[in-house]
């Protein structure tokens, strides 16, 4: 992915099934209706969209008309660095307010919810002074749902709603 490509993706609202959180998730996408596929039979799946591992059976769910489906919401802030000074003063000036998952070099073993939490935790002890490689993001706390319906077209998308029925 080229330099201007990986910027545009920075900050972006993005979406994911909840039903596949977990320690591996496929990439959150802009638009919720890139995970419905439909299959040759005529079924509705949702499935990753562009993932080398589309077959696995745990990302093929299965799709019913009016269904009510829970996505997480996502923004990823990118690779940043934050300094601990010598007094214990922490200058993390790129880190965005909104984001609540940060990590040490990406490690998720280090994932704390606030760069405060992230220093006095570090990697199991306090970081000492310098400057850290971290990344942060966003994970909404709450669900957002959308209905899976087929239009008149014969296309399935998902429409915006309330919650479950």
């Amino acid at each position: 992915m080229s330099g201007d490509a990986k910027r545009e993706e920075i900050g972006v609202t993005k979406y994911l099934p909840s039903i596949w959180l977990d320690e591996v998730v496929p990439a959150p996408q802009r638009d919720v209706n890139d995970f419905i596929h439909r299959l040759d039979n005529g079924t509705w799946i949702m499935m990753p969209k562009d993932e080398a591992d589309q077959d696995e059976e745990f990302w093929r769910t299965p799709l019913e008309l009016g269904q009510v489906v829970a996505f997480a919401v996502h923004e990823w802030y990118g690779w940043m660095e934050i300094h601990v000074n010598e007094d214990g003063s922490i200058d993390d000036g790129e880190v965005p307010d909104k984001a609540n998952c940060l990590c040490l070099d990406g490690e998720i073993e280090t994932m704390a919810d606030n760069v405060k939490d992230l220093v006095e935790n570090g990697d199991g002890e306090p970081l000492k002074p310098g400057s850290y490689h971290i990344t942060a993001y966003y994970w909404a706390d709450t669900e957002t749902h959308f209905r899976f319906i087929v239009d008149a077209d014969g296309n399935g998308r998902f429409e915006p709603c309330a919650g479950a029925n």
